[in-house]
């Protein structure tokens, strides 16, 4: 379609005014609704049958996902040439499908726990010097009052 080929090409910005059907379609998308059967119907439909990809062809990524969709191309006489299956581990899939703010959000905990990570370790090392040092100051008393005793002991 003619909104494909732009926003291919660029020439397309979500942000700009959108045409009623590329409105229904950017709100599919976002929702992660099927599409309803007219608005498929007037996209599907023109690339199956019109050039240039009636020509050279096109993928359809995790089209049909739902029965209603599928029962769309079987009505419409909609039938791919081939068809391919391709299995990926459950956490690759998660990682392509999440939401962009989820991975957002997964790093700033990530970073978050870093520098969580990175207080606890200054704070164990202020720790471990604060006793080192009560140790040291303690060593000094007890040799202060030592030599002080031994001192003592020479005047008597």
């Amino acid at each position: 379609s003619e909104w494909y080929q732009r926003r291919v090409r660029g020439q397309i910005d979500l942000e700009e005014g959108l045409n009623e059907l590329e409105e229904a379609v950017h709100a599919s998308l976002v929702e992660g609704d099927s599409l309803p059967s007219e608005i498929l119907e007037q996209i599907v439909c023109s690339w199956w049958n019109d050039n240039p990809f009636k020509d050279t062809g096109f993928i359809l990524e995790g089209f049909p996902r739902t029965q209603q969709e599928a029962t769309f191309m079987t009505d419409t006489g909609l039938f791919p040439d081939a068809c391919i299956l391709l299995e990926v581990e459950d956490d690759s899939v998660g990682d392509r499908q999440a939401p962009k703010k989820l991975l957002k959000w997964k790093e700033k905990m990530a970073k978050k726990q870093a520098r969580r990570q990175r207080h606890a370790e200054r704070r164990r090392i202020k720790k471990e010097k604060e006793k080192k040092k009560k140790v040291q100051e303690k060593f000094e008393e007890l040799t202060a009052e030592r030599e002080a005793r031994l001192e003592e002991r020479r005047k008597e």
